[in-house]
């Protein structure tokens, strides 16, 4: 129960690549145990035994430790991308050499000073074209081939791993599901992951839904990753239709204007808190400590400023996920996160949500739960269910206490940790009779207890623990 101690509320994603693979159990057990609580891997290569190796390896380190941790499997959307080990430093002047998709390093006369992968070029090439990488370095295309192209650095600067590649003026390949989106739809429905990450198009996310949802199981949630301006009707649509929202605003400074990405974040967080959806933020969280022991203060306020507008979770770029530099990421956004969420006044945030809340017993029974803990300034919110439902719009009222959600499965519990201030335990416990018997054998305090499954009618109870049992 080390989340119950943490005392964090807010979700924190780690990005991992595959070379976490290698690491030793013990540091994924300390990952774990520091506060991560989901994991989101990028299927930027067809590498898929690795993949498959690395989730299996992440359940079972989880399990080891009685404990669980969520996956989100991320389908990279149809844009170039520059992908290397880490940022890296050009000067003007320099020759790069960009390596198309999987190809071999080829054995080329000239002496070029740095090497990185193309996931793709697919445009008709010239020599002497402009290249840009990101909003910083341009650079012109000297030669090339289908395997490998060539060029010189015209401008200084940072190449962002991951950042977007521009050729003539396109970045985007084409619409619609391309043929390496829809192999990787494939794996993540055989992967046994908890979600998949997609980005979906204004015009046809209908379709776009609708072919991925026949590829997964019913046990694989799907979340939206929105990297665009999408029109207004069809967002509220797209957040409907899926499980959560995931605000890549990295590759949203390339598709918008750079001012009006804090205005349509904060649009999002408010149609997902409304609809009772998860929201996360990825792109730049504490992006400052890629170089510096510190982040900027304006890093800080930053993620501050998300906790305070409803943000569920923020998401670290491996970038700031170093085998050395893990933990100082970690400890920094703890402590921003646990500042913030003691700054928020939840009896104001509840009368706001609640004044805007449609009807339902659901809707009421959750509200309820969650008055009732203000009121009595209670310790948890214990909620029994077999569908995550009730733990979902629980978490929809902002409650300053941690909501433990008792889960019969291991993916019903994997899945509610999504959710803001959740924490699954797997247990079979059936009626409020058992529930109340189960609070008083691993809390202490003021409890409330909600029941909401077939089992059992839907119900608020209330106990209170003086002392755990021995």
């Amino acid at each position: 129960m080390y989340r119950v101690e943490s005392n964090k509320l807010t979700r924190i994603v780690f990005t991992l690549e595959e070379d976490a693979l290698m690491y030793e159990d013990s540091i994924i057990e300390e990952m774990i145990r520091c506060g991560m609580d989901m994991v989101r891997i990028e299927l930027l290569t067809s590498h898929y035994k690795s993949f498959s190796a690395l989730i299996q390896k992440l359940y079972s380190i989880a399990q080891s430790m009685n404990s669980v941790i969520s996956i989100i499997l991320e389908v990279p959307s149809n844009y170039r991308v520059a992908l290397g080990s880490g940022d890296v430093n050009v000067d003007k002047g320099d020759l790069l050499l960009l390596i198309v998709g999987e190809s071999p390093t080829p054995d080329i006369e000239e002496e070029y000073r740095e090497c990185l992968r193309l996931n793709v070029v697919a445009a008709d090439l010239k020599n002497g074209e402009t290249i840009w990488f990101g909003d910083e370095v341009t650079g012109e295309i000297l030669s090339f081939t289908d395997e490998w192209v060539l060029v010189k650095i015209l401008e200084s600067g940072t190449i962002y791993n991951k950042s977007r590649v521009k050729i003539n003026g396109q970045c985007k390949l084409s619409d619609g599901i391309s043929e390496k989106q829809l192999e990787n739809i494939k794996f993540a429905g055989s992967s046994g992951v908890d979600f998949v990450a997609f980005s979906f198009s204004s015009k046809n996310y209908e379709e776009e839904i609708q072919t991925i949802n026949s590829y997964m199981t019913d046990s694989v949630k799907i979340i939206c990753r929105i990297e665009e301006c999408i029109d207004p009707s069809s967002l509220g649509a797209i957040i409907n239709s899926t499980q959560g929202v995931l605000v890549a605003r990295y590759p949203m400074g390339s598709e918008m204007p750079i001012e009006k990405i804090c205005t349509y974040q904060k649009e999002i967080v408010k149609k997902c808190n409304e609809r009772a959806k998860p929201v996360l933020i990825s792109g730049h969280v504490l992006g400052s400590l890629r170089s510096l022991p510190y982040p900027l203060r304006a890093d800080a306020c930053d993620v501050y400023n998300g906790v305070i507008d409803g943000v569920d979770g923020f998401v670290l770029s491996s970038g700031v996920l170093g085998e050395s530099c893990w933990r100082n990421t970690l400890e920094m956004l703890k402590n921003i996160l646990k500042t913030a969420e003691g700054e928020i006044d939840h009896v104001d945030c509840f009368k706001k949500i609640w004044i805007n809340s449609k009807p339902g017993v659901c809707e009421s029974l959750a509200s309820n739960a969650v008055k009732t803990a203000i009121e009595l300034s209670a310790s948890f919110i214990v909620v029994l269910g077999e569908s995550g439902e009730m733990s979902r719009l629980i978490a929809k009222y902002r409650p300053p206490i941690p909501i433990i959600n008792v889960s019969p499965t291991s993916k019903m519990a994997q899945q509610a940790l999504i959710h803001r201030g959740t924490i699954p335990v797997i247990d079979n416990v059936s009626g409020y009779e058992e529930a109340v018997k189960w609070a008083h054998g691993h809390l202490k305090g003021t409890i409330v207890i909600v029941t909401d499954s077939a089992s059992c009618n839907q119900l608020i109870g209330i106990t209170c623990v003086e002392s755990l049992k021995s």
